[in-house]
């Protein structure tokens, strides 16, 4: 069963792409039209300045794209790589795990801010509305640094490295909807049903097994024969009668 989905970013990707083409496009019109004035008019070669504009506006334009594709794509595979980061949905034995990538708190720390959404098994519900997979529930929602979010799996159950959070600092909402960026929610939706399954027939298990009286071994009694005491002389010493 898998258990750890990562967000897909791929679309990201595509809108850049997508976006490069369109200002490339734009930028085509004006220096194209340079260039074919040049091959057009190529008695005005001689007058002064018209060959150095019509080469500055091709050279120009092709550097503008080039500057706007690469900032583009560098801020797209930056942002990618932290939403890759901090987005994922994971499934354990006794609840499942949604962290959403929310931000960078400031640019002098660096510091990245996350929410993270704790669904316990008990009263879950799934259900699968537009092709998106909803949860119900009491369900936990953390908001903070993503540091401070930090978090262990002890027997199946997550447990914060900061021990104030298991008990305190979330907001208790009922239902929750799994983003778009996570494309295999079927997936998501049958494995998170067999996690729950599980947990449940664990819980009857052991629930089972606490009120069931505990049935003691007969023991067999063993009647010993009591030893017949014998008495030896006494110690004595020579009267001589």
């Amino acid at each position: 069963m898998q258990n750890f989905f990562h967000a897909d970013t791929s679309k990201a990707r595509t809108v850049c792409e997508k976006a490069s083409v369109a200002v490339g496009a734009v930028l085509a019109l004006p220096a194209l039209l340079s260039l074919m004035s040049l091959i057009i008019q190529t008695r005005n070669w001689r007058t002064e300045g018209f060959l150095a504009a019509g080469l500055a506006i091709p050279a120009i334009c092709v550097a503008v794209w080039l500057a706007f594709t690469f900032l583009l794509f560098f801020i797209c595979e930056t942002r990618s790589r932290r939403i890759k980061r901090c987005t994922y949905f994971e499934i354990q034995k006794s609840a499942a795990i949604l962290s959403r990538y929310g931000g960078k708190i400031s640019a002098d720390t660096g510091g990245i801010q996350r929410r993270l959404y704790i669904i316990p098994y008990d009263e879950m519900k799934l259900s699968v509305k537009k092709g998106r997979l909803v949860f119900t529930g009491k369900i936990r929602c953390y908001e903070g640094d993503s540091d401070r979010l930090g978090y262990h799996i002890r027997q199946g159950k997550p447990e914060f490295d900061s021990w104030w959070l298991n008990e305190n600092g979330f907001r208790e909402i009922s239902s929750l909807t799994l983003p778009q960026c996570f494309t295999k929610q079927k997936t998501i939706f049958r494995h998170c049903s067999l996690a729950q399954k599980r947990y449940l027939l664990r819980c009857e298990k052991k629930k089972a097994a606490e009120t069931k009286p505990v049935s003691r071994p007969k023991t067999r009694m063993v009647y010993r024969q009591a030893r017949k005491r014998t008495f030896t002389e006494l110690p004595t010493f020579d009267r001589k009668w």
